[in-house]
C-alpha cells in the first residue's frame, strides 16, 4: 500500500480578530516551541476529559501551529504579541473518525477563534473559560534510544511517499556502537556503523547470495541493504526512527 504525504486541506474554522502574521519575538516574554501534549484541561474552573483513550497535541513552528485530538491534524499560521496568541484560520486533513473524536477536533480548534493566553509554570493556554495545560512532548512520550533497541521495519519511503512492506518475517534491525544486524530478510545483513550526530555511516559486510522464493521479498531484501550502505541520516521521534538515503528511506517501530 502507498500513502502519500500530501495533506488534503479542509477549511475547519475561520480566525476573529486581526490576521495571524510573522512573530514580534521583542514584545515576547515566552513563545512556546516544539510539540506539547495536553496533559490537563479545564472549563470554568472543573477539570475536563478528553475522549476516552485519545490525546490532544499541539505544536508550535515559526509562526505555525499544528493540532491533534484523536482525529484530523489541524494546522494553521498563529503570531504573538506579549502574553496573547492569535491564529489565523485553521486547517487540516479530512477524515472520518467516530463522532466523539470529531467533536473533540472542532472544540480544540475552536478554542483558537479568538486571542489565546499564555501563562508559565506550568504552561498554559487560556481560551474564554477554558485552559490547557502542556507539556512537552518529549517529557510525557521520551524518544526511544537508537543503541540496543530492536527496531522492526514498518515502511519503505520513496520520494514523497511512503509504502508498507510485504508479508513475512518481521525485518528488525538492531544497532551497537560501531555494529549493526537485521534479521528477518532473504540473506543475512551485518555492518559496521559509524555515528557523527545524526548521521550513520554503513560498510556491509559480506552476505550470502539466496534467492528469495517471494519476488517481493527479494526486492524489500536489495531495497533495504542497499540503503543501509554508505552514509544515512536518521531522526527518532518517540518510537519511530527514520533512516533517509537520497529520496529513499526506511521507517522503524521500537519493538
Amino acid at each position: 500500500m502507498r500513502i502519500a504525504f500530501a495533506a488534503v486541506l479542509l477549511l475547519v474554522l475561520p480566525a476573529c480578530g486581526r490576521e495571524a502574521g510573522p512573530t514580534d519575538s521583542g514584545m515576547l516574554a515566552f513563545a512556546p516551541s516544539g510539540e506539547y501534549v495536553v496533559t490537563a484541561v479545564t472549563v470554568d474552573g472543573a477539570d475536563h476529559a478528553l475522549v476516552e483513550g485519545s490525546e490532544a497535541r499541539l505544536s508550535f513552528d515559526d509562526g505555525k501551529l499544528g493540532i491533534t485530538a484523536g482525529c484530523n491534524h489541524l494546522f494553521g499560521d498563529y503570531s504573538l504579541a506579549g502574553d496573547r496568541l492569535t491564529a489565523g484560520a485553521i486547517g487540516g486533513t479530512e477524515m472520518g473518525c467516530p463522532e466523539p473524536l470529531m467533536a473533540q477536533d472542532t472544540w480544540l480548534a475552536k478554542l483558537f477563534s479568538g486571542d489565546v493566553t499564555i501563562g508559565r509554570d506550568p504552561l498554559t493556554l487560556t481560551a474564554g473559560d477554558t485552559v490547557l495545560t502542556l507539556t512537552p512532548r518529549a517529557d510525557v512520550h521520551p524518544d526511544t534510544t537508537l543503541l540496543g533497541t530492536a527496531w522492526a521495519l514498518d515502511g519503505l519511503i520513496e520520494g514523497d511517499s511512503v509504502s508498507s512492506i510485504p508479508a513475512g518475517p518481521p525485518v528488525v534491525l538492531t544497532l551497537s556502537k560501531r555494529s549493526a544486524s537485521v534479521t528477518g530478510l532473504c540473506n543475512g545483513f551485518g555492518a559496521d556503523v559509524t555515528l557523527t550526530g545524526d548521521e550513520i555511516t554503513w560498510t556491509p559486510g559480506m552476505r550470502t547470495l539466496i534467492a528469495c522464493a517471494d519476488p517481493a521479498r527479494q526486492q524489500l531484501d536489495t531495497t533495504v541493504s542497499g540503503i543501509l550502505a554508505g552514509a544515512t541520516s536518521y531522526t527518532i521521534e518517540e518510537a519511530t526512527l527514520t533512516l533517509t538515503n537520497g529520496k529513499q528511506g526506511l521507517t522503524f517501530r521500537a519493538s
